[in-house]
């Protein structure tokens, strides 16, 4: 699998150029995410963490979300 490099700055824009809005992510939570997608990168049996893992990992973190599960 070619190799994929994921940036962790938290520096981006308040909003994305189509118009998105991005949320900033603090240190503490991209580590969190970094050891989901550890987590899933060792149940799929891979060496390394890939961008799936790590997509993976914060939509499951973003279910952690306070308004998750709210009608």
């Amino acid at each position: 699998m070619p190799s994929t490099t994921v940036s962790t700055a938290t520096s981006t824009p308040r909003s994305s150029p189509r118009g998105r809005s991005v949320h900033r992510t603090t240190p503490s939570a991209m580590l969190r995410s970094w050891a989901v997608a550890r987590t899933i990168a060792d149940l799929d049996g891979s060496p390394n963490i890939e961008i799936g893992h790590l997509s993976e990992a914060i939509n499951f973190r973003n279910l952690d979300r306070d308004n998750w599960g709210r009608r």
